[in-house]
């Protein structure tokens, strides 16, 4: 009786195997990138790996599987816009990951900064780090 009821209500499923390219993970930017476009979709997604599923909506859930480059996961999408979100999200979650880079700054004095190319986030999050040396040309706060 469910598979007559999920034919009549149009329920498809698709689902795509991706995998963590970014020498950085899986980390909260791209998460956060990844998780605004799964909410475009009426369909129910999903993150599955080692026997785990999870909400693809789920920012904290997905941060909480500590990907790493090299991971993979099977994206799961049921709904009548099924095919249509996993083709979408797969582009999206590779075009993430191509630009998730990041780039070590040599500061000078023995020691190395971190920083990330790529667009800011925008959507239902946002995240900002201040780095008083950053916003004030290498001066700390007090020199203001």
């Amino acid at each position: 009786m469910k598979f007559l009821n999920k034919i009549l209500n149009g329920q498809k499923k698709s689902e795509v195997e991706l995998t963590i390219t970014s020498s950085n993970g899986f980390h909260l930017r791209p998460i956060v990138k990844f998780v605004n476009e799964v909410k475009r979709f009426k369909s129910k997604v999903k993150i599955s790996i080692n026997g785990r599923e999870i909400s693809a909506s789920n920012t904290s859930k997905i941060l909480s599987l500590s990907l790493d480059c090299g991971d993979s996961f099977t994206l799961k999408a049921t709904g009548y816009d099924a095919e249509r979100a996993i083709s979408h999200l797969k582009s999206t979650f590779n075009k993430i990951m191509s630009e998730d880079v990041e780039i070590i700054v040599s500061k000078g004095d023995n020691s190395e900064m971190s920083r990330y190319l790529g667009a800011a986030v925008s959507g239902d999050y946002m995240c900002a780090l201040l780095d008083w040396r950053t916003l004030f040309g290498g001066k700390g706060r007090k020199d203001y």
